[in-house]
Formats: C-alpha cells, structure tokens, sequence
C-alpha cells in the first residue's frame, strides 16, 4: 500500500511541477524554414525565433558536401520609418552554422548509392529577441555547383538525382512581435 500511495505522490509532485518548469523556461522557440517562405508569423515579444533546414546525403561525405556546396545570406530588419538593420549573415558567417552530419534515415530507402542509412547535416542560426514591431527576414539560398543526395526521388529514373545552381529559396518571412 505505502508503494502506491508513493508513485501517486511522485506523478502528482510531476503533475504539479511540469506547467511550472515550462513557464520558467518560456515559450517554445519557434522555427522558421526557408522552403516555406514566403509567409508572415505573427509571435509574442520574447518568443525566441530559430532559422533551420537540413540535408540528407546518402553517404557521409555526400551529406558534408553540402556544407560547403550551398551559399546563402540571411537579413533580419525591422521595418518603420527608417528600416534598421538588425543581423545580416554573409555566406562566409553563415558557413559557420552548419552542424556535423549525423545518421540518419529519413530518406535512405531512396538511396541508390551508399550504405542502407545515410546522413542529415543541420544548419541552424538563432534571432536576437525581437522588440515588438514588424520585421523582414530576406533569405537566399543558391548552389555554387552541381551536388547529388545520392537519391532518385525527384523523377524515379534509375539515375543519381541532381541539384544545380540557381535560387533554391529567395524569399522574405514578415515577423510580427506583439506587445504582452
């Protein structure tokens, strides 16, 4: 009997105490994918913002290939009378928030080269926190050359599929911070 009353105590104490560890942490941070925009999020002051997307490589090699394949430029402003910029990523800073590749197999059933579980490399920046006000986030993606995941799930050919320079994202995320 003491045994039970002990587990009730313990998932009531965990009841009790989750709600309050998740308000002291804050809001969740919320992510912002450059192959979605363009759109507009609308967020609460003090919501922390993150910019992520990934790539799966069969092998890899063909995974850490992309880390270097890829240029891209990333621009935060705050939108009013006088436009302020508030981060700007060259390629060259933006390099540096790519994450080591690590297994994965999110797509490996359409690897037609390498091993039966391939890899994803990650890049991830995260905003400042934003005052309230309206913002624009201008991304831009493109490829410096020709690449290959090791897949064939564009078009189901039998053949290596291909990714070639040219705009993979050029977008713009409107950011609304709302006031408490």
């Amino acid at each position: 009997m003491r045994s039970r009353s002990l587990v009730a105590t313990a998932a009531l104490s965990v009841a009790l105490l989750l709600p309050a560890t998740v308000a002291a942490n804050g809001p969740e941070p919320i992510r912002i994918s450059p192959w979605l925009a363009p759109y507009t999020l609308e967020v609460d002051e003090g919501t922390p913002l993150y910019v992520d997307w990934g790539w799966f490589g069969c092998t890899y090699g063909l995974a850490q290939h992309v880390r270097t394949a890829y240029t891209q430029w990333y621009e935060l402003v705050r939108i009013g009378d006088e436009p302020e910029a508030i981060v700007t990523l060259s390629p060259t800073e933006a390099g540096a928030y790519w994450g080591a590749p690590f297994p994965a197999d999110v797509f490996a059933e359409a690897c037609i080269i390498g091993q039966p579980r391939g890899h994803e490399v990650r890049w991830r920046f995260d905003l400042p926190m934003l005052a309230p006000g309206t913002y624009e986030l201008a991304i831009h993606i493109d490829l410096d050359h020709t690449i290959t995941d090791g897949t064939d799930m564009l078009d189901g050919d039998g053949h290596l599929d291909l990714y070639r320079p040219g705009a993979a994202a050029d977008a713009v995320v409107t950011i609304h911070v709302n006031a408490p």
